[in-house]
Formats: C-alpha cells, structure tokens, sequence
C-alpha cells in the first residue's frame, strides 16, 4: 500500500508521559484525510486494535479525549487543564458519590472492614472539601 503524504498531526502529550507504541502495523503510513475521505476531515475517530490484531474504528464525539484515570485527575484539578462545564462537573461529582454509596454498601454487606475503612476515609474527605 503506497503510503499517502499528509500533514503531520501530533497530538499534546501530558508532562511526564511517555507516548505510546504506534502498531507496527500503522508504522509509516500517513492519510490526507481531506482528501481520501472529505466527511472524515474534523471528525474524532477512535482506532482499537483487538487480540488477534485486527482494526477497528469507531466516530468519538468532538469532545472526546483519551487519557489515564491519573491524567485525567490531573487536569481536572489544573487551572488551565481540562474544562468542563460546572453542570457537567456536578454531575461527575453526584457520579462519584453514587459509586462510593454503592462500594460502601458492598463492603458493609461483605464484612471487609479494611476497604469499608477506605471507603469511609474517601468520603470523609470529600465532605470535607464541599464544607469549606
């Protein structure tokens, strides 16, 4: 397969981060997006890759982004990291709540105090943070 030049696209990478493998498969291969496929052009697409090596691709929302439990934390609590709307940081916030609710009682039903504890201890401290 002839490889296509393109203009190269290189996406930010978080401070700290190693960027990762590229599939030796996709190694060397460029896409003029615009002009292979003009509906594409400005369209987030997500590339999977399963077991046996085969590709898949799936259209991401125009707000989508990829990273780590840990990045993602990171730049919710940077000034300039990550914005999210305060409707839909309320509701991230209720989410999370939910899950503790939820990990509490599971838990509380299975008598394992060690994690109970540590359920306990992580909302302690989120009341802490919404009472100052």
């Amino acid at each position: 397969m002839p490889a296509i030049q393109s203009k190269p696209v290189q996406a930010p990478a978080m401070e700290g981060t190693a960027k990762p493998a590229i599939p030796e498969a996709l190694r060397g291969i460029t896409i003029d997006a615009e002009a292979r496929f003009p509906r594409l052009a400005n369209q987030k697409i997500l590339l999977a890759f399963d077991e046996a090596g085969r590709i898949s691709a799936q259209s991401a929302p125009s707000d989508a982004c990829v990273m780590s439990t840990s990045q993602l934390l990171k730049a919710l609590n940077e000034p300039n990291g990550l914005y999210v709307s305060t409707d839909k940081l309320a509701a991230f916030a209720i989410a999370v709540a939910k899950r503790l609710q939820a990990r509490r009682a599971f838990y509380c039903d299975r008598g394992e105090s060690d994690r109970l504890h540590a359920v306990r201890a992580a909302i302690q401290s989120i009341a802490q943070v919404v009472n100052q």
